[in-house]
């Protein structure tokens, strides 16, 4: 199975609905809700190894804020899973990601990507000469990933509040693209004028640690 890119709480940790749109995963949140973007099963690309992964929110490259690329910068990772909480402010923090409504000032409209509301990209290369003295949790640096297609997406990410994130920089050359996938997000109510309906799982072992949706589906969690 190829590396898995998903939407959840960053508190709870409990996953986003989601359904398949043709071949594209589309998540559902409710405005001004916090959400992080994880992807599991790396092993399956790294088979152990280092990886680089460069990963666009609403077209914006999510370390640096430049117009997202596949040549951009990249969370220089090892292990199954990361988590990826906001927009990189520093190497100690992010602000975390929460979705607002378009006008609402999103990180995209301010920089000039709100076209990309909506996408998150993500771009998985692996290591083509491993340092002898490996450092983790770091960040390549090295010098557009939108979603070049027709959209209409209700909102995007905004910057929240900042959170603890520690980061260090490391030297990595990368070989060739492993794994590149990208989904959509928007509210339960945009994707059903899109078409697209979602059906909520009753049988949550754990239905408390589920996002609170209201019945117009686009409330804040209380």
């Amino acid at each position: 199975m190829p590396p898995i890119m998903s939407l959840i709480h960053p508190s709870t940790r409990h996953p986003f609905l989601s359904t398949m749109n043709g071949a594209r995963m589309c998540f559902a949140l409710p405005y001004h809700t916090p959400f992080a973007v994880r992807l599991s099963n790396l092993n399956s690309a790294s088979y152990g190894a280092r990886l680089a992964i460069v990963m666009g929110v609403d077209g914006r490259n999510v370390i640096d804020n430049t117009p997202a690329s596949k040549d951009g910068q990249a969370y220089v990772v090892r292990g199954d899973e990361h988590l990826c909480l906001g927009f990189r402010t520093s190497e100690t923090g992010v602000r975390e990601f929460i979705f607002l409504p378009n006008g609402a000032g999103t990180v995209a409209e301010h920089n000039g990507t709100a076209d990309s509301h909506g996408l998150i990209s993500v771009v998985i290369y692996n290591e083509a000469a491993p340092e002898p003295t490996l450092r983790l949790g770091g960040m390549l640096s090295t010098a557009s990933f939108r979603g070049g297609e027709t959209r209409s997406s209700s909102g995007g990410a905004g910057a929240g509040r900042e959170v603890a994130s520690h980061v260090s920089s490391t030297h990595f050359v990368r070989q060739t693209i492993v794994h590149s996938s990208i989904i959509e997000y928007d509210t339960r109510e945009s994707w059903a004028q899109r078409g697209v309906f979602f059906q909520r799982d009753t049988h949550d072992a754990w239905p408390g640690d589920a996002p609170k949706f209201s019945q117009n589906l686009d409330a804040p969690l209380r």
